[in-house]
């Protein structure tokens, strides 16, 4: 068959060639390390941007009751009305919208007076499904558990890393014992 090509002899990387990968090592731990200062400076001067989930407030789940939502003119509409962070985002089908509004100052009533506002605003083309209020205590647990969580993954990782190191030591061992 004149098709397939013979390989037989042909290598990649041919026995005993060196990369040099291993020069640049340093070279990339240090810009490792400096992007890693650079990330905790801009972490602890700027802090993290918490959304409605973390922060506490308001999410409003609405259907546009012809066609698809228009999320542009929704996000003018509703970014008109003073509340703060507005997030707008389509999920599920083209017509199903979420709308989340950051927590108003003045507690639950100021709160249910954004909710009105906003379903005043955007008029009776929309059908509102349901609305939910995230307090500040929600969110902070939430906050709390979902640091818990990265810290696990990232003590699942270093123990991974430390298991494959430990395999590749005694691989290595082996191999230097049978050559000898």
């Amino acid at each position: 068959m004149k098709l397939i090509p013979h390989l037989r002899g042909n290598l990649l990387f041919q026995p005993k060639s060196e990369l040099p990968i291993i020069g640049f090592a340093r070279f990339a731990m240090m810009i490792s390390a400096a992007l890693i200062v650079v990330s905790l400076i801009a972490w602890s001067t700027l802090g993290l941007n918490y959304g409605v989930d973390f922060k506490g407030g308001s999410m409003i789940e609405v259907q546009a009751k012809s066609g698809q939502a228009d999320i542009a003119g929704l996000r003018s509409v509703v970014g008109d009305l003073g509340l703060g962070d507005v997030q707008i985002q389509q999920f599920g089908k083209p017509s199903d919208v979420l709308i989340r509004i950051e927590q108003q100052p003045g507690g639950e009533k100021a709160q249910q007076a954004a909710l009105g506002k906003v379903l005043e605003a955007i008029g009776d083309s929309y059908e509102q499904r349901r609305a939910e209020v995230v307090g500040p205590a929600v969110s902070g647990e939430l906050r709390t558990t979902g640091m818990i969580a990265v810290l696990c993954s990232i003590l699942a990782i270093i123990k991974l890393l430390r298991d494959i190191c430990q395999v590749l030591q005694d691989i290595s061992l082996m191999y230097l014992r049978r050559s000898n």
